[in-house]
C-alpha cells in the first residue's frame, strides 16, 4: 500500500507541473499559463474538449502518439476504447484527437495545423480491464502515466521532453525519454525483462516483490545502485540507465 501511494503521488506531482511549451519563431512571455507579451495572433487561448470511442472487442493492441499533449491511461469498467482530449491551447491553427482500428490495433493521434502552440492539455485513455498483446505511448513534449492495473505483455513508452511513471504488469517493457526521469512500479505476475534509458534524468525501478534480479545498472554522471532484495519467485532481467542522472533498482 505504501509503494501504490508513493506511486500516486509522483503521479500527482507530475499532472501538477505540466505546462509546456511548443514555440518556433515567436518570442513569448508567460506567468501562470498566461501570455504578459509575444504570441500575435494566438495570443488568446482555445479551450479543448472532445471525446471519442471506439469498440474493443477483439483490440489486442493500443498505439498513442502526441506531440503536445500529456497522455494518462487508465482501466474502466467498459467494453470500448475511450479518449478524452482536453485542456487549454494558445494557437494559430487546428487541433484534434483520432482514434482509428485497423485489425487489431487501435490507433490514437493527436493532431495540429500549427508550428507555434503552447499550453497544457491533456489526453485520458481509458481501456477495458484485460491483458493486451501491446501497448506503445509516443509523445514529443508530454509526461506520460501509465495508472495501477493497466496489463499488457509488452508496453514501450517513450517522451522526448517528458517525465515517464508507470505502475503496470507485462512481461517487458521499454521505457526511454531525453529530458525526463523515469519511475517505474512493476506488479509481478510472470517473469519480465526491462529496458529503461533517460538520457537527462534519473531513473527508479521497483522490482522489490520479484526474486532474482540480473538488471545492470549504469550512469555517466550521476550515481548507479542495484539494492535489490529477493521477494518473490519471478525473475527480472534488463538494463536500466542514465547519462546525467541518478540510477537506482530496489
Amino acid at each position: 500500500k505504501q509503494k501504490i501511494r508513493k506511486v500516486e503521488k509522483i503521479m500527482r506531482s507530475i499532472i501538477m507541473s505540466s505546462s509546456y511549451t511548443i514555440i518556433n519563431g515567436a518570442s513569448i512571455v508567460m506567468i501562470d499559463g498566461r501570455v504578459i507579451s509575444g504570441g500575435g495572433s494566438c495570443a488568446e487561448p482555445k479551450e479543448i474538449d472532445k471525446t471519442k470511442k471506439i469498440r474493443a472487442d477483439d483490440i489486442t493492441q493500443i498505439r498513442v502518439s502526441s506531440n503536445n499533449a500529456n497522455v494518462t491511461i487508465s482501466i474502466g469498467d467498459r467494453d470500448d476504447v475511450e479518449v478524452h482530449y482536453h485542456g487549454k491551447v494558445y494557437t494559430d491553427g487546428d487541433v484534434d484527437v483520432d482514434i482509428n482500428k485497423f485489425g487489431q490495433e487501435a490507433t490514437i493521434n493527436v493532431e495540429n495545423t500549427s508550428n507555434n502552440m503552447y499550453g497544457n492539455l491533456q489526453l485520458d485513455v481509458i481501456i477495458p480491464q484485460k491483458i493486451f498483446e501491446c501497448i506503445s505511448v509516443k509523445t514529443v513534449t508530454g509526461n506520460v502515466l501509465l495508472y495501477r492495473n493497466v496489463e499488457a505483455k509488452k508496453i514501450k513508452i517513450n517522451s522526448v521532453n517528458g517525465n515517464l511513471v508507470a505502475e503496470v504488469c507485462c512481461e517487458e517493457i521499454d521505457a526511454q525519454s531525453q529530458n525526463g526521469i523515469i519511475d517505474i512500479f512493476v506488479i509481478p505476475k510472470s517473469n519480465i525483462e526491462m529496458y529503461a534509458k533517460s538520457i537527462n534524468g534519473s531513473v527508479t525501478v521497483d522490482v522489490s516483490k520479484f526474486g532474482l534480479c540480473t538488471i545492470r545498472t549504469s550512469s555517466v554522471n550521476g550515481l548507479a545502485r542495484n539494492e535489490h532484495i529477493a521477494n518473490g519467485k519471478f525473475r527480472a532481467s534488463g538494463k536500466v540507465s542514465s547519462i546525467n542522472g541518478m540510477v537506482r533498482v530496489h
